[in-house]
C-alpha cells in the first residue's frame, strides 16, 4: 500500500510538473498586442481621452493593414528578384524590380509619416505641445521595435 502511495504521489507530480512546462511553453511571455507598446507610450504622452483612444486604435489598425500589405508586395518582388539569380535573361530585370522595391519602400515611409500626420489630428490644442516632444523621440521609439526580434 505505501509502495503504490508513493508511486501515486509520484505520477501526480509529474503531470502537474509536466502540465507547467506545456503552459509555460505555449503561453508567450509577451501577452499584448505587437505594437502595444509604442501605442501605450504615445496615449500616455499625448494623455489621450477614452475617445482619443478608440480612434487611435481604428488608425493603428488602417495603419498596419497598409503597413502588412506593402510588406507583402516587398516580400513578392524579392522573391522574383532572387529567383533571377539562376536565370541568366532575368538578369536585365533586375534593375527594374530594384527600383520597384525601393517605390514600394517609400510608399511604406509615407504610410508611417501619414499616420503621424493622423495621430496629431486627434490632438487636442492643449495636446500640440506633447505631440512635438514625442515626434523628437519618433526615431528611437520605432527603432528599438525594429531591433526586437519577431514571433512567428
Amino acid at each position: 500500500m505505501t509502495r503504490n502511495r508513493l508511486l501515486s504521489f509520484s505520477i501526480v507530480v509529474l503531470l502537474l510538473s509536466n502540465l507547467l512546462l506545456a503552459v509555460f511553453i505555449i503561453i508567450p511571455k509577451d501577452r499584448h498586442r505587437p505594437n502595444e507598446g509604442p501605442r501605450n507610450i504615445i496615449i500616455e504622452n499625448l494623455d489621450f481621452d477614452e475617445y482619443q483612444i478608440t480612434a487611435y486604435d481604428k488608425l493603428i489598425e488602417a495603419h498596419q493593414k497598409d503597413i502588412r500589405g506593402a510588406e507583402q508586395e516587398i516580400r513578392s518582388l524579392k522573391n522574383n528578384l532572387y529567383k533571377g539569380l539562376n536565370d541568366d535573361s532575368a538578369q536585365n530585370n533586375k534593375d527594374s524590380i530594384i527600383a520597384q522595391i525601393c517605390k514600394v519602400q517609400m510608399k511604406i515611409e509615407n504610410i508611417h509619416y501619414a499616420h503621424f500626420q493622423d495621430i496629431k489630428k486627434l490632438c487636442k490644442p492643449n495636446q500640440i505641445e506633447s505631440y512635438k516632444q514625442l515626434t523628437t523621440k519618433i526615431a528611437e521609439l520605432f527603432a528599438r521595435q525594429q531591433m526586437k526580434p519577431k514571433r512567428k
